[in-house]
């Protein structure tokens, strides 16, 4: 496994919190409530969300939060800019957008001082030298074991995809009624992590992080070469498929199916 970044990015059109901070007037009557769209994909930080909102909004009165979570928040963001419906602030950093000139740059934040290089560099633009999102925590992502079953059946950890297939075989040998890979396919997101943790993950093993960010950025990456990164993964998914190595439901089955599945046992 890897660990894997979780961004927020902050909107071009993001209303400077100074404003929210207006004095009573001599009246005695509050100013305006100021109010921030903060729009997030990031499902394992729903609640984590919701706690800090609520703690920002009971240091700041003046200013509410309307939190909107989107499981395709990549396409939501799309229709809602289209629209003109744009966040102030978001979890979607897409490099288009970026080019667009979309996000606020927070280049000269304060807060920079406090993180740590190595993922200040993951949040740094490559083609401006910029930064225009900033992390809130860092996570674990990537392919998850079942242990006890592991345990059970004397399984080790594969290092040749011959012997991922193995471990897999063994478990379905073992027990037949369960499924030994489980895709979620129908949030794109999720078999778009399985192409970044698997066919990604060659290119970043090879060149390393820095290295292959530049390749996929500038294209230099020969996706559609034959027999080459994507065609392989390709082959590699058919075989698990051919071989019931996946569960049948992998193009219909969502992230709520697949963590069931997984918490389960099954």
């Amino acid at each position: 496994m890897k660990q894997r970044t979780t961004m927020i990015s902050l909107i071009a059109a993001v209303v400077l919190l100074a404003v929210a901070l207006l004095p009573l007037t001599a009246q005695g009557a509050r100013e305006p409530m100021t109010v921030l769209n903060y729009f997030s994909g990031r499902v394992e930080t729903v609640d984590w969300d919701a706690e800090k909102i609520a703690g920002f909004e009971a240091a700041n009165p003046g200013i509410k939060v309307e939190f909107e979570f989107q499981k395709d928040a990549s396409n939501v963001i799309k229709v809602k800019l289209a629209s003109g419906e744009v966040p102030d602030i978001t979890t979607v950093v897409n490099q288009d957008l970026i080019d667009q000139g979309i996000y606020m740059d927070l280049s000269n934040a304060a807060f920079w001082n406090r993180i740590l290089p190595s993922v200040k560099d993951l949040c740094t633009d490559l083609r401006t030298g910029k930064q225009y999102k900033v992390a809130t925590n860092v996570t674990m992502g990537g392919l998850f074991y079942n242990k006890a079953i592991f345990t059970q059946l004397g399984l080790s950890d594969a290092q040749t995809w011959e012997q991922f297939v193995a471990n897999l075989e063994a478990i379905k040998k073992a027990y037949p009624d369960k499924t030994p890979l489980f895709l979620g396919g129908k949030d794109s997101w999720t078999l778009g992590h399985f192409v970044e943790f698997w066919a990604h993950g060659i290119v970043k093993q090879q060149l390393g992080i820095p290295e292959s960010r530049k390749a996929f950025l500038n294209n230099t990456v020969k996706w559609d070469a034959p027999n080459g990164i994507m065609e392989n993964f390709a082959r590699a998914l058919l075989e698990l498929r051919d071989k019931g190595l996946l569960n049948t439901d992998a193009i219909t089955a969502t992230y709520d199916n697949q963590k069931e599945a997984f918490a389960s046992g099954e």
